[in-house]
């Protein structure tokens, strides 16, 4: 009588699960609908996706680069209520505040930024800066607006004004919220420490304090070289960028981690043939063709709610893409207590 039983109740289970279909996007597994517990945001104002060449031709063929791995690859368009065309600086602040109303004036930091909602979400925030100048740096956005970190803590890779606080990625140091610490590594010419070393200095130190972290990345170094047409200097910071990713993600639980890489004012390159035109293309930036920037910008995504950062989108809604989930999915796993 008890084996008829069990059987009676096993059979359906087995049906259910056999007939279950396992969850892919981009031929890859996925979970759908996932909270991250680890954010990971990293702008990279200037970059499109075709520049992943630069990294796809300096590495063996059959390998598989970070970028390969992404289950996610959205567009933003540009355009805010201004400009057709804003420059990057304007591009990271829409998305990082969620408005199309930036005009590159004070009243773009009156504007709510993600770690106020994260925070509330009982997440400890981090930012790090690398790349930018005292109008690209959120140590200006103070004077705008003088919570506008709010609790998170900013590491800016640059030079900084006599009497701030310096920080070194080998050394342990206690931290402040809302304050900035300048690398001592920057502060006589270009800094010795690496943006990966300095990531994972500080990454590790958000981890200890909280287990809901959040570390905006904000690297303007990118679009720096392309400007300058230093083309093996943007190649390289692909290259570091490429295995910053892959660190992230070897790391990570992708039920657990979300990991973003957004650009703005995407700028497009005419890249030459292949062959000599290619190398001395590589070697010294010769024929190297600009146009102008890019009405629409790549978003790469892996990991929880990555799916959010699929398709084409306006640039401020990145913004709530990193907080949206569905209603009906939330109250069902609510309802089971998970």
């Amino acid at each position: 009588m008890k084996l008829k039983f069990l059987y009676a109740m096993l059979v359906p289970s087995l049906l259910l699960i056999s007939c279950a279909r396992i969850e892919t996007i981009g031929m890859k597994r996925h979970q759908f609908n996932a909270n991250p517990s680890k954010i990971v945001w990293i702008q990279v104002p200037g970059l499109d996706e075709e520049h992943l060449a630069m990294v796809r031709f300096n590495i063996p063929v059959n390998a598989v680069t970070a970028f390969d791995k992404m289950n996610c690859v959205g567009k933003s368009w540009n355009y805010n209520y201004t400009e057709l065309r804003p420059n990057s600086l304007k591009g990271t602040i829409s998305q990082l505040v969620g408005s199309k109303n930036i005009a590159g004036t004070c009243e773009d930091y009156q504007n709510r930024p993600i770690w106020k909602y994260l925070e509330e979400k009982g997440f400890v925030t981090g930012i790090l800066e690398h790349g930018n100048d005292k109008g690209t740096s959120f140590d200006s956005a103070l004077k705008c607006k003088s919570d506008f970190l709010s609790k998170s803590t900013l590491w800016s890779m640059s030079k900084a004004d006599s009497g701030k606080e310096l920080f070194h990625f080998q050394e342990k140091q206690e931290v402040k919220e809302g304050a900035i610490y300048y690398d001592k590594s920057c502060q006589n010419g270009p800094c010795f420490s690496s943006l990966e070393k300095n990531f994972s200095s500080i990454w590790d130190n958000l981890k200890k304090r909280q287990n809901q972290v959040f570390l905006l990345v904000r690297d303007f170094s990118y679009e720096k070289a392309l400007k300058e047409k230093d083309v093996k200097k943007a190649r390289q910071i692909l290259l570091d960028l490429e295995k910053l990713v892959a660190s992230i993600i070897g790391e990570s639980n992708p039920r657990e981690y979300l990991v973003v890489i957004s650009s703005s004012a995407a700028q497009r390159l005419e890249f030459p043939n292949d062959g000599k035109d290619w190398f001395q293309y590589e070697k010294s930036g010769q024929r190297i063709s600009y146009k102008r920037p890019a009405l629409m910008s790549p978003v790469f995504s892996y990991g929880a709610l990555s799916e959010n950062f699929c398709g084409i989108y306006e640039e401020s809604t990145v913004l709530q893409r990193f907080l949206w989930t569905p209603t009906e999915t939330k109250l069902i796993l609510e309802y089971l207590g998970l």
